[in-house]
């Protein structure tokens, strides 16, 4: 029997039915939204205000002054946390509301009021989406009237807001809507609280499965850091359709506006100027949102009563619930097979978890053993699709990882350097001087290679890495010549092409062929233009990738080194003496081959080291203990003298200071081990990341036997990379090692790692002997 109330409106009742006992959701949403929004920028404003109050009270013009309006100023994991709350929130009011659905006793008592299923939907989906968003609108109201306390009114602060309101609202709208949709067609609580969930989380599934599957691909970017462009992965990619994150970027990047007008990001990076909101994609959502509404009502009209209460009535959603968890499951083993196994063992993996995952799942779904096994001819289906899925991948994508495009295709291109030594492109790594020798940092990105003859040598480049494929490691593997060697290490290529599309490719495994023909991009028009640029031209102070030029042009201190490390000046220029000696060094650069750089020939006369004194890295700065040659890699420069950079050494002539270099020191003997990959000798670093540049560095005698002593003392081996080398104590003999080998060479052939003991006590100097030129007692020695 129904009340008065809802016979003589029943539309009414249903409507005010659903908002008061239904509340406690949207609420938990306002709460949750208002702390993470308008809480959390009334904390950093006061800290701002604490901060500025020692300015004589001037607190609230220099936050004027800072800030034009806050929207979301918390870190990134508050973003995420708004995003959960409000899917969680919405799902959660969606199961309250629709939940009488599966229930025999609640949908007759609904049917009973005299409303009809499209009434009684309708009635209660609007109070639901009204609750969503007033739980939106309220937070955002707050920090509207934060903002006009503390900073003002500004149009780009409406936009935002307006911007916020809208994704906020579509977000909770949505998840909301498609709660009720389930519901409509299932048959119990169970269902209409676990299938939205995994609806919309469907898109992540995919994408993360298939960039799974991309990661077994020859050159796949995609989950990759791209050196100097934006590293991207197929969920990120494809963001602004997935129902859970499409409103990320927007939010992220309007969180605050600065008092010039530039965006301050949630992200890392430089802020960038003031652009409208994109409203385009909300449209389409909230399109999005109107087609599931109509989708759930038509169910819910069609719906038949008798289905309540019982599990798995649904076969299409039954299908793609299925599907979708097993094919998670399919991915996650390729993810963590795929390079430990075959990738046809890792399918066959993958097709066996499936398998259970289906079982587990469509029983569950079930709970009919006749049922269960009769259901069973799905699974081929299930099977085959993933099947045909893997083997695609499996195949190289319809030639994705031999994909190089024309010569004629080609506007422009990029690729990594082998090592930023000299072109001051900034380190995709770090190179860390430690005991005895260590790696350069590997280059990141060479921009803008547009010459013909240029383009063309990074094609040819590109196609012995493809033509190697994605072999095992084999550095280290005796028996095989270091230039046929398979190493550890990072290609990354970029293709602008002239329809305006990139194509990207990152490579770890790749043939040592490559990495030294690679070098020679130093000899491109683009290559010889970046050492001018970054040694000559003039820089900007506030941009972070200008930090090193600026050292070099400008502040850091210039030492005169001498050939064998262990004998250093401090010199002073004036600005003029430093800007005619840069512009002499680059001369030099750009004129020589970078063979004769990294492959050098000529004996080295010595060096200047131009360094960051601030940050307090080694010799150079005051501690005479040790002397590493990577600590210009990363925060300096460093320029190796040989006879012929001529316009250096007479600028050090003309000005006095070339006899301030030095002599090389003798050698008593000298410890030979053969040249191999290794991360013994620096901290840990991935491989991936360092170049193969072999750095050698010096110790004093001191150093060395205090480095022993503590070494005693605490249980470890300093002389590791040296402790099984063959020592050469002929004075004469190793006087000749030394004058074979090189302080800084490129381990792109091979060669021994050599250990120097000056004589006179001045300390230890390590250096590159190439094999080529070893003496033959080298070769007999060491094995």
């Amino acid at each position: 029997m129904t009340s008065q109330k809802s016979s003589a409106n029943p539309r009414l009742y249903t409507f005010r039915t659903a908002l008061s006992s239904n509340f406690l959701p949207p609420l938990l949403n306002t709460l949750v939204l208002t702390f993470v929004i308008p809480v959390l920028n009334l904390v950093k404003i006061t800290a701002f205000n604490d901060s500025a109050s020692m300015e004589q009270g001037k607190a609230a013009a220099t936050l004027k002054e800072t800030y034009k309006y806050v929207m979301l100023m918390g870190e990134t994991e508050y973003s995420i946390l708004a995003i959960l709350s409000t899917v969680v929130c919405s799902v959660l009011l969606g199961v309250m509301i629709f939940r009488f659905i599966a229930s025999k006793k609640t949908v007759n008592v609904f049917y009973s009021l005299g409303i009809t299923r499209k009434s009684l939907f309708v009635s209660k989906y609007l109070a639901g989406i009204l609750m969503l968003v007033v739980s939106v609108a309220l937070p955002l109201l707050f920090n509207l009237i934060l903002n006009f306390s503390y900073l003002g009114s500004s149009w780009q602060l409406w936009s935002a807001t307006a911007y916020y309101f809208w994704s906020f609202s579509i977000l909770a709208c949505f998840a909301f809507t498609v709660t009720a949709a389930v519901f409509s067609c299932v048959g119990t609580v169970a269902e209409g609280c676990f299938f939205p969930f995994v609806i919309l989380g469907s898109p992540m599934i995919i994408l993360y499965c298939l960039q799974y599957l991309m990661e077994t691909l020859y050159g796949n970017p995609y989950g990759h850091y791209l050196m100097g462009y934006r590293s991207v992965d197929l969920p990120t990619a494809f963001k602004s359709f997935n129902p859970l994150l499409f409103l990320y970027n927007g939010i992220s990047n309007l969180s605050a506006l600065d008092a010039e007008g530039k965006l301050v990001p949630s992200a890392y990076g430089e802020g960038t100027p003031w652009a409208k909101p994109d409203f385009l994609p909300l449209v389409f959502w909230t399109v999005a949102i109107v087609a599931v509404m109509f989708l759930g009502m038509y169910l819910f009209r069609r719906r038949k009563a008798e289905i309540c209460g019982f599990l798995g009535v649904n076969p299409v959603l039954n299908f793609l619930i299925t599907f979708l968890l097993g094919f998670f499951g399919f991915g996650l083993v390729i993810h963590f097979a795929a390079e430990k196994l075959s990738m046809a063992l890792a399918i066959l993996i993958g097709l066996l978890v499936f398998t259970v995952i289906y079982c587990i799942v469509d029983f569950a779904l079930i709970r009919n053993g006749k049922e269960f096994l009769r259901g069973l001819v799905k699974l081929p289906v299930h099977l085959g699709i993933t099947l045909i899925i893997g083997v695609i991948f499996a195949t190289g994508l319809f030639g994705f990882s031999s994909r190089i495009p024309e010569l004629s295709e080609i506007k422009s291109a990029a690729i990594t350097v082998p090592s930023d030594t000299f072109l001051g492109v900034g380190g995709g790594g770090y190179s860390v001087g430690a005991y005895d020798y260590a790696w350069g940092a590997l280059g990141q990105m060479l921009n803008g290679i547009t010459d013909e003859e240029d383009l063309r040598l990074v094609r040819q480049i590109h196609e012995e890495i493809i033509k190697s494929g994605d072999q095992k490691i084999t550095a280290n593997d005796k028996g095989i010549n270091r230039e046929d060697q398979t190493v550890g290490s990072t290609v990354q290529v970029v293709y602008e092409l002239k329809n305006g599309k990139k194509l990207m490719r990152s490579y770890n495994h790749v043939p040592m062929k490559a990495v030294n023909q690679l070098l020679n991009i130093e000899d491109t028009k683009a290559g010889r233009a970046q050492i001018q640029k970054f040694l000559t031209k003039p820089f900007d102070q506030n941009k972070y990738d200008d930090r090193t030029a600026e050292v070099v042009q400008k502040t850091g201190s210039v030492t005169l080194v001498n050939p064998t490390l262990d004998q250093a000046t401090s010199i002073t220029l004036s600005e003029l003496q430093r800007k005619v000696m840069l512009q002499c060094v680059a001369d030099d650069l750009t004129s020589q081959k970078a063979a004769e750089r990294y492959f050098p020939t000529k004996a080295l006369l010595g060096l200047i080291m131009i360094q960051d004194t601030e940050r307090g890295m080694g010799y150079l700065d005051g501690n005479s203990s040790v002397l590493s040659l990577t600590t210009s890699t990363d925060w300096g420069y460093t320029v190796y003298l040989t006879e012929d950079m001529p316009k250096t050494i007479q600028f050090l002539k003309a000005n006095g200071l070339y006899d301030q270099i030095g002599q090389p020191a003798k050698a008593e003997s000298v410890e030979v081990i053969r040249a191999k990959d290794t991360n013994d000798n620096y901290y840990g670093y991935d491989l991936i990341y360092d170049s193969f540049y072999f750095l050698g560095s010096w110790r004093s005698l001191k150093s060395f036997e205090e480095e022993e002593a503590n070494a005693q003392e605490q249980g470890y081996n300093p002389n590791a990379p040296f402790k099984n080398a063959v020592k050469i104590k002929d004075a004469k003999q190793a006087q000749e090692v030394v004058s074979l080998s090189h302080i800084a060479y490129f381990y792109g052939v091979d060669g021994y790692f050599v250990r120097a003991k000056l004589a006179d006590g001045k300390g230890y100097t390590c250096m590159f002997l190439p094999e080529s030129v070893a003496p033959q007692y080298v070769k007999d020695a060491v094995k």
